[in-house]
């Protein structure tokens, strides 16, 4: 089309509007695959809306990763700075709300909304073999680097914090084998380790890798800063 108009749009694949005009202006504009076009609304300041993408279970999406809440920021808070506000687009507001499985709950203040996650997974978890039902585990933080683990459940304990391959799992101060991503007792989409309900284990990250890679990034720090320095003095040098 050459433009549309203050019209309410909503198509399964992608929404183009790219000859003539090619303009999209007013109205409630939505696509599953993405808008395209040459021109979003008007200088006129005609109110238009377009989302792009459809899901009302974003909670389920990112509750995977163990996110439980959803914060809009439109202050910065406390005192004395609570008139320093900036006023977001509605419909990152009007995208939360329209979520099944993201619940609004009462903020701290004023310049912050908080919605609730209620299809979140434990960070810590074991899936059953049977029902393929999250059961979360009894932790306890040690210290930064580990913490203690109490299955509840038989089946495949998996753990959400990054990086996941260079975390082991110690059972009576043995390190259990780790399930690769799609193995046969294992996880679709993550790493894992097979436990047995009633099973203490420890948690523990591996920081011999990490140390390995800290000292490549300070070593390449190096090497970037001591070649910004040669062409300076080189540039200095050509000037004089």
């Amino acid at each position: 089309e050459q433009y549309i108009l203050n019209s309410d749009v909503s198509c399964k694949g992608k929404l183009k509007s790219v000859t003539g005009k090619g303009c999209i202006i007013g109205g409630l504009n939505r696509a599953v695959k993405g808008i395209e076009c040459l021109s979003l609304g008007s200088e006129l300041g005609v109110h238009t809306n377009a989302i792009a993408g459809d899901t009302n279970r974003l909670g389920e999406i990112i509750g995977e990763w163990g996110v439980r809440y959803l914060v809009i920021v439109e202050g910065i808070a406390p005192v004395p700075y609570q008139e320093r506000r900036f006023q977001l687009p509605g419909f990152y507001e009007a995208a939360f709300t329209r979520q099944l499985d993201l619940s609004r709950t009462e903020g701290l203040n004023s310049a912050i909304t908080i919605f609730e996650n209620t299809a979140h997974e434990s960070v810590y978890a074991v899936v059953r073999d049977s029902n393929r039902k999250v059961v979360p585990t009894e932790v306890i933080k040690l210290g930064i680097d580990r913490y203690f683990i109490a299955s509840n459940a038989d089946g495949a304990l998996r753990w959400m914090i990054e990086p996941d391959e260079n975390w082991k799992l110690y059972v009576n101060g043995q390190e259990a084998p780790l399930l690769e991503q799609g193995a046969e007792g294992g996880l679709a989409k993550r790493p894992s380790v097979r436990v047995a309900s009633e099973t203490t284990s420890i948690l523990k990250l591996d920081s011999s890798e990490s140390k390995v890679r800290n000292r490549l990034q300070i070593a390449l720090f190096i090497v970037i800063l001591l070649a910004t320095n040669w062409s300076r003095l080189r540039l200095e040098k050509s000037f004089q």
